[in-house]
């Protein structure tokens, strides 16, 4: 009975372990909210903090076809309606090698200029949902603005 306790309190004291060298990975996120903040910080970097006011693939605005795009200085940003969920169902996530689940969220964007924007805002990235815990396996594309609201 002793010897099952210290095994038991083992395994538990690595498992804690573990989980927290995850998440302070950045591969485990206990909110999503956290997950689209943490890829967001990423963009803005991406973007030198510059997001565009109008509806673009995040991806292409280096390209010279996108270059009509204009980037407006990002001051300040907040992560509202924030929804990520499985590409499979979750049986076949599991045991999927590269798992994907998207990311979608509304974006309140105060550009430098004063003016605000509700960015409706979505993308994808390696890794499981399982409940209100996000394992990240890995980065995806910046994303899409899909809608923009300028007023």
């Amino acid at each position: 009975m002793r010897k099952r306790t210290l095994v038991f309190i083992t395994v538990a004291l690595f498992a804690v372990t573990f989980g927290l060298l995850l998440v302070k990975a950045d591969m485990i996120f206990v909110s999503h909210t956290a997950v689209v903040e943490a890829t967001i910080t990423d963009l803005l970097q991406y973007t030198a903090n510059q997001l565009p006011k109008q509806s673009v693939d995040l991806a292409m605005l280096n390209s010279k076809e996108f270059q009509e795009v204009v980037l407006t200085k990002v001051v300040d940003w907040q992560v509202k309606n924030v929804v990520l969920k499985n590409s499979v169902p979750i049986t076949r996530a599991i045991f999927d090698d590269d798992p994907i689940y998207g990311l979608k969220a509304d974006l309140i964007i105060t550009y430098q200029d004063g003016t605000q924007a509700t960015l409706a805002w979505e993308s994808w990235r390696y890794g499981i949902v399982l409940g209100p815990i996000v394992l990240s396996l890995g980065d995806g594309p910046p994303g899409y603005i899909v809608a923009s609201t300028v007023p």
